[in-house]
């Protein structure tokens, strides 16, 4: 099965999205800001305060803010690093036209300035979400094919089930 289709700047943020929400390297991120914020707010708590109680209200008072902070700070740091960066100009690999053709051997990807090939068995996961598809091949990188490009929802059901099937196929036993 083959689809057609055009990566926008768009795809590329709702991919990062989905990595920042479900990839275990932003879980780790989201840990260290709570480490952070705990420390900083135990800090101010041990130095400021002397009662246990005095500093045990004060901590957890600083960890909310310092938590509500940190998290606000480091969510607008992404949004304006990913919306930044995602141009044709910076990714002209990515932001083009693809071509993905799935086969049982292989999955198939060719751009105007490049071709390349996954076997299935170096397919990582085929995610289906609510505006694309993910065949990760890394940790933190994937085909991006969202799902404006099929005709109708029968041929993307189709090639979702095609996708998962070879991926299964190639991972049984594994």
């Amino acid at each position: 099965m083959t689809v057609k289709f055009t990566i926008e700047p768009a795809d590329m943020r709702a991919f990062s999205a989905y990595n920042r929400k479900h990839g275990s390297n932003m879980k780790r991120a989201r840990w260290i800001v709570v480490v952070f914020a705990s420390a900083l707010g135990l800090n101010h708590a041990l130095a400021k305060y002397d009662g246990f109680w005095d500093r045990l209200s004060a901590f957890c008072c600083f960890l909310i803010v310092y938590w509500a902070i940190t998290s606000i700070l480091f969510k607008l740091f992404l949004q304006v690093v990913v919306w930044r960066s995602y141009t044709k100009r910076e990714y002209p690999a990515v932001i083009c036209e693809h071509t993905i053709t799935l086969t049982e051997e292989a999955l198939t990807e060719v751009t105007p300035v490049n071709e390349t090939r996954h076997l299935w068995s170096g397919i990582r996961k085929v995610i289906d979400a609510e505006d694309h598809i993910y065949l990760f091949i890394a940790a933190n990188a994937a085909h991006v094919i969202p799902k404006r490009a099929f005709l109708d929802r029968e041929s993307e059901r189709t090639f979702i089930q095609q996708a998962q099937g070879y991926f299964a196929q190639a991972h049984q036993g594994v």
